[in-house]
């Protein structure tokens, strides 16, 4: 007896290296990353051969770009062979060098920017002239600038002054646009109008304002002339109306400014004179009225009137005087008439005013009118209700009068009863009222209508629908009694409705049915005046109702076969019942209803045929429906053909599941046949364990089952193995290069196995000594499954340079009069020992036995600390900054920037917090500016009361002193004096609105 066993080895090394994991992306100006990737080899193993080193690279040449001839790819492959000369797979490593930096500049941002007055063309073009220059990490030649010159945006405030922005970007030879290059040039306009001629001085109109002292002053002489180096000059000035003063002399300050509020002033003497009387600013006739007699309230208002007045130079004219007219009656109606009012006015200076009138003119031209409601009177009535026509007819409106309290005089015009002329117990009676007031206004017209009708029909005393009938088509009796058949009807004023007229419907056949159909009567009456009754309706009907019958007994079709047995089928199929009718003869038209196959839920190929027959009469009436079931039947179990064979198979932990599959693979595997339908397999076979000790031979019945559930079985004997070794899918860098405090946690590489659930990893952990400030830490995993297959070796390489990091500890701040000690540990972050504390600035205070520091008597100043950590390797120092301050019973000043002095009483001043406290701050000076730089306000000894801002001009060069200051942005400088003698000066925004 001779055993062989052939140990072979056809298994290629396989590459322990991540596929792609070598790849790398580089910029094309990175060289020493380029050298460093193509130094890179992958690291292969064998199953078998435990020294696979001999691995050969082939080196690709390098291939650019089409769009780039900086970019490009170097490919380059590897292969190894083991011992038994069995090759790996190509393992291919792509280097691609790539140029994605866009260009820089090397003109500094804003260089270009520049400032220059509207007038300088020559400064203007210079700077327009101006170009960026450009640099490239890769292409030496970026001349290829692209500038986009910008159009001129004037100023909101001065359409002289604005800016030109110009833009440039460049483009390298692989595509990378720069970041666009920005020049401002900013025009400006600051040069004041030069005056050429001065204003001289006239004699004006006291009032005419500032507006005619222009006009007057630029009329007089040629007024004043200035000229501007950018813009027209526009004219503005001080001049305000004089008071009540008949005569005054004011000096006006006039001001010449360009386009860009640069301006430049000049002066005259005016000389104010008023001989002007006051005028009315209510128009005449304005408050002329006409009013009804009766509106007292309008009267009132009317007379509480009052025209206004106003004045060239006067602004107080209250001094007017009315003269109240008497009440004048009209000759025609003493309830109408007129009120003439008048008033003068005296300004200050002796000037009247012409008179001013009001005439309010008294009316009475309402007519009276009807307290009744319109329509209130009408009545509608029956003929033969005298009691109610008499009481409608003694009915009268009522009337009322704005001013007439006496409307008694109504007048009533009685109208003729005018019959109806379709029947002469109906028609109508109109009436109709008017009355007059004492001033000779009449109503309307009044009317009533009164309404005599019949209008009730006769109705039937006979019950609607009792003279129906339902009756059999055979029953002559019954129809011809229901055909004598008359209902009987009444009025409300007619005592005659005998004449009731009778329609005899003809017989309507049903249109199913020839025997059955209806007789439909109905009839009508009318009384004197044409009121007719609702039509009342006989229908007798005539039905035939029997449905036919079944001859054939219930159930005596019904038949259980084979699935095979199609002869069976076909007879069964072949049956028919038989019908009979009570009144139909012929009922040989006999309809089936051959229902589909329905297959059972448990046996496809078993179910019913349900067969089914109905028949009608004549007259549609439907028999029950008669129901044929034949049942198809399944129970004969599949044949087997072919036995199952014997098979040997890898352990897959799974169920094992490719036990079957190899069994089927094997010789064809088993196969069986059946009668009516198709084969499926099932096994007995359990999943054997994980463990290698259970692994081994198993006997497994194989079943083939139709689709009814008929079985028939075969049995294998089944082998299993587990020869194959634990693998890691986890991805991780094989090799990193860290600092000390960058150096990641160990992956947790999983393992999977074929079969075993139960692997378990080893893993290890070596440093080496620090040389060149660089140590190296070896991480390596292995992997054994319980049937002792051993995993390959799975290692990751850190390179860690050793540095010193600098962790600054948020700082302590404190004061030198408190006598407490600061525990400088719990400064630390929580976890952080093993370090020594270190008094950088050699501070007293400091106890280093205990680790804490005393503020109390120290100079103020800042303190730095340190705190290092040194384990070998690494060093990690944390600091920490102490600010030891001195107690200053002085609260700060705080300056808002920001009021609004509009009269609500809230935020109306310039409010500076503390500046009052003089023990503190002994003396100080406030200044406010303009925008222009006129001092607009300054005080000394600034206090949030007496003395504040509160928006109004009080500068020593103020052109308008007690004017209001418009919205807008000002500027302060305040100083102040400390206790100790030290003066303090804060300038800075301040925005007013109203």
């Amino acid at each position: 007896f001779t055993q062989v066993i052939t140990i072979q080895d056809t298994t290629a090394p396989t590459w322990s290296t991540t596929a792609a994991s070598l790849n790398a992306t580089i910029e094309c100006s990175d060289e020493t990353a380029i050298a460093a990737a193509q130094a890179q080899f992958p690291i292969a193993a064998d199953i078998c051969d435990s020294d696979v080193t001999n691995i050969v690279k082939n080196a690709g040449q390098f291939v650019a770009s089409e769009e780039c001839p900086n970019a490009g790819t170097y490919t380059n492959t590897w292969t190894v062979t083991d011992a038994c000369g069995n090759t790996s797979q190509v393992f291919t490593q792509v280097i691609t060098v790539q140029d994605t930096t866009a260009p820089t500049w090397s003109t500094i941002a804003a260089s270009l920017n520049a400032t220059i007055e509207c007038s300088d063309a020559t400064a203007i073009a210079a700077a327009q002239a101006q170009f960026p220059v450009a640099a490239d990490n890769c292409d030496n030649d970026v001349t290829n600038i692209i500038k986009t010159a910008g159009q001129f945006v004037a100023s909101e405030e001065c359409t002289n002054a604005g800016t030109y922005t110009n833009t440039w970007t460049v483009t390298d030879a692989c595509g990378n646009t720069s970041e666009v290059f920005t020049q401002v040039i900013t025009i400006q306009d600051t040069t004041a109008p030069q005056i050429t001629t001065d204003a001289t001085n006239l004699v004006v109109q006291c009032g005419i304002g500032m507006t005619g002292a222009l006009e007057h002053w630029i009329t007089s002489n040629g007024g004043a002339i200035a000229t501007d180096n950018c813009s027209i000059v526009t004219w503005s000035n001080n001049f305000n109306t004089i008071g009540n003063d008949c005569s005054a002399a004011v000096t006006v300050i006039f001001t010449a400014t360009d386009a860009c509020n640069n301006s430049s002033p000049t002066t005259a003497t005016f000389n104010v004179q008023d001989t002007t009387s006051p005028t009315w600013s209510t128009a005449a006739n304005s408050l002329n009225q006409t009013m009804e007699c009766n509106d007292a309230t309008a009267i009132a208002v009317a007379q509480a009137q009052f025209p206004l007045a106003a004045d060239n130079c006067d602004s107080d004219l209250t001094n007017i005087i009315k003269t109240a007219g008497q009440f004048v009656a009209s000759s025609t109606c003493a309830n109408a008439g007129t009120y003439t009012n008048t008033w003068t006015v005296t300004d200050a200076c002796g000037n009247t005013s012409e008179e001013f009138t009001q005439v309010i003119t008294i009316q009475d031209t309402t007519a009276p009118t009807w307290s009744t409601a319109a329509n209130s009177l009408n009545q509608t009535m029956e003929c033969n209700d005298a009691t109610a026509i008499a009481v409608a007819q003694a009915q009268f409106p009522l009337a009322a009068d704005n001013c007439d309290s006496d409307l008694t005089n109504i007048i009533k015009t009685a109208g003729q009863f005018v019959a109806s002329s379709t029947c002469a117990n109906a028609g109508t009676y109109t009436n109709t009222w008017t009355v007059t007031d004492a001033c000779g206004n009449t109503s309307e017209v009044f009317t009533q209508v009164i309404t005599i009708q019949d209008t009730t029909s006769p109705t039937w005393s006979t019950t609607a629908t009792s003279l129906n009938a339902t009756i059999e088509c055979s029953d002559a009796t019954a129809i011809s009694a229901a055909q004598a058949q008359f209902p009987i009807a009444a009025d409300n004023c007619d005592s005659d409705v005998t004449n009731i007229v009778k329609t005899a419907g003809q017989f309507v056949a049903s249109s199913t049915c020839l025997n059955a159909g209806t007789y439909t009567n109905t009839w009508t009456v009318t009384d004197a005046c044409g009121n007719t009754s609702e039509v009342f309706t006989q229908v007798i009907t005539v039905q035939d109702t029997t449905a036919p019958t079944w001859l054939t007994a219930a159930a005596s079709l019904n038949a259980t076969i084979e699935c095979s047995d199609a002869t069976a089928i076909a007879v069964a199929q072949a049956q028919f019942p038989v019908a009979a009718d009570n009144c139909d003869s012929d009922v040989t038209n006999i309809v089936k209803n051959a229902n589909r196959f329905v297959a059972s839920e448990s046996c496809p190929n078993a179910g019913t045929y349900t067969n089914t027959w109905t028949v009608t009469d004549a007259c549609n009436n439907t028999s029950e429906v008669f129901t044929q079931v034949i049942t198809i039947q399944d129970t004969t179990a599949p044949i087997i053909d072919i036995q199952a064979t014997n098979a040997t198979v890898e352990c897959d932990g799974n169920d094992n599941a490719e036990a079957l599959s190899a069994w089927l693979a094997s010789n064809g595997g088993a196969s069986a046949s059946d009668a009516c339908s198709e084969v499926t397999w099932s096994n007995n076979f359990t999943v054997l364990s994980d463990l290698c000790g259970n692994t081994g031979s198993a006997t497994v019945t194989f079943t083939a089952t139709d689709n009814c559930g008929n079985p028939s079985t075969t049995s294998a004997t089944f082998t299993i193995q587990d020869t194959l070794t634990p693998e890691s899918t986890t991805e991780y860098d094989l090799k990193i290069q860290v600092t000390c405090s960058t150096i990641p946690e160990a992956p947790q590489l999983v393992f999977n196995d074929n079969c075993s659930g139960n692997v378990t990893p080893v893993f290890t952990q070596t440093q080496s000594e620090t040389l060149d400030n660089m140590y190296t830490i070896i991480r390596t995993w292995i992997a054994t499954d319980s049937c002792g297959n051993i995993s390959q070796t799975y290692t990751q390489t850190i390179q860690v340079t050793v540095t010193s990091d600098v962790i600054t500890l948020p700082s302590v701040q404190t004061s030198n009069n408190i006598d407490e000690n600061i525990s400088l540990d719990t400064l630390l972050p929580s976890g952080v020992i093993g370090g020594t504390w270190a008094n950088v600035n050699n501070v007293g205070g400091f106890d280093p036995i205990n680790n804490t520091f005393n503020p109390f008597e120290i100079a103020p100043g800042d303190y730095l600390f340190s705190y290092t950590i040194n384990d070998g390797s690494c060093l990690v120092r944390y600091d920490v900054l102490i600010i030891v301050g001195q107690v200053n019973p002085c609260e700060l000043i705080i300056i808002h920037n920001a009021f609004t002095p509009n009269g609500d009483n809230f935020n109306e001043w310039f409010q500076i917090e503390n500046i009052e406290d003089f023990n503190c701050y002994p003396s100080n000076n406030v200044e406010i500016y303009n925008r222009w730089g006129v001092l607009v306000y300054e005080t000394k000894n600034y206090d949030n009361n007496t003395r504040r801002f509160e928006g109004i001009s009080e500068g020593r060069v103020t052109v308008n002193k007690s004017d209001e200051l418009p919205t807008g942005t000002y500027f302060y400088v305040i100083q102040w004096t400390t206790t100790d003698g030290q003066t303090v000066t804060k300038d800075g925004y301040l925005y007013l609105t109203r």
